[in-house]
């Protein structure tokens, strides 16, 4: 069984660590994954803080056709997708699929909303001496969002995190957890694949298997 690799900067990479995922129904090892080191965590960080001031500045329609193309390759490959959800949960099959159609969802709502980021003027002549003063409010990107997600919906909940984070502009550190590192591992690599169909040469997700 070939270990998962981590991704850290642009590359997957491995480590002399190996980390088991055990299906909780049958006690089997399903899945082998890399642990990743503190140093590695180190890079990351630096690169993503380096990568956030390119991918805010990416127009809405790019970061748009990038949620919508994640939501299409993991719909084409959501019998996968669920196995790996099953495999690693012990959930069964029928739920894993529906938690799949949810992530294809919720990739496409934050496709189209990242045409929609919009702010608001207010007003501000709510007292004397403020007569035909007005506020304009705009909304900023944050930076850096560091992603934990729980085991019990491992595809969807990672799919919360990342699609609004990235159709607002922000970038990632995801920390899936630690019994279903794989279901999120998988979207890391779709997230990538898209970002080089769609002529980024960076990705704005990183992922890591371990905190130390």
């Amino acid at each position: 069984m070939e270990a998962q690799k981590f991704f850290i900067k642009n590359e997957f990479r491995s480590s002399d660590n190996i980390i088991e995922v055990i299906n909780p129904f049958t006690q089997k090892t399903v899945r082998k994954v890399y642990k990743s080191l503190k140093e590695d965590i180190d890079e990351s960080l630096d690169y993503l803080k380096n990568i956030f001031d390119v991918f805010k500045k990416i127009p809405a329609y790019k970061k748009s056709e990038l949620l919508e193309k994640v939501s299409q390759k993991i719909s084409e490959r959501k019998d996968f997708f669920a196995r790996t959800l099953t495999d690693e949960t012990g959930k069964p099959i029928k739920f894993s699929k529906i938690e799949v159609d949810r992530a294809i969802f919720t990739f496409k709502t934050g496709a189209e909303e990242a045409k929609r980021l919009e702010g608001e003027v207010i007003q501000l002549d709510l007292l004397k001496g403020s007569e035909n003063k007005f506020g304009i409010i705009r909304r900023f990107p944050l930076g850096i969002i560091f992603a934990i997600t729980p085991w019990n919906f491992p595809i969807n909940l990672v799919a919360h995190k990342l699609a609004p984070a990235l159709a607002s502009g922000n970038v990632v550190l995801l920390k899936p957890a630690s019994a279903s590192l794989c279901c999120g591992i998988e979207i890391v690599k779709v997230i990538k694949e898209s970002c080089d169909e769609i002529g980024l040469d960076f990705c704005p997700v990183n992922v890591i298997t371990a905190f130390l």
